[in-house]
């Protein structure tokens, strides 16, 4: 049978390894929203060189 102390550190480990999953989550959550950011500007980019705008207007 495992001590307090043992059963404390596994615990322990188990913690770590959550924070770890968490954190590289979080950071695919951040590249991806990156990647749809810079795809949403590079279409209202795109549409606004071609003289049209996000609300139909013309921007002569």
């Amino acid at each position: 049978m495992a001590t307090d102390k043992e059963k404390i550190a596994e615990l322990e480990k188990k913690v770590d390894r959550l924070y770890e999953l968490v954190e590289s989550v979080a950071l695919n959550v951040v590249e991806h929203t990156t990647n749809i950011d810079r795809q949403i500007n590079d279409k209202l980019k795109s549409l606004t060189r071609r003289g049209r705008t996000t609300n139909h207007q013309s921007t002569r």
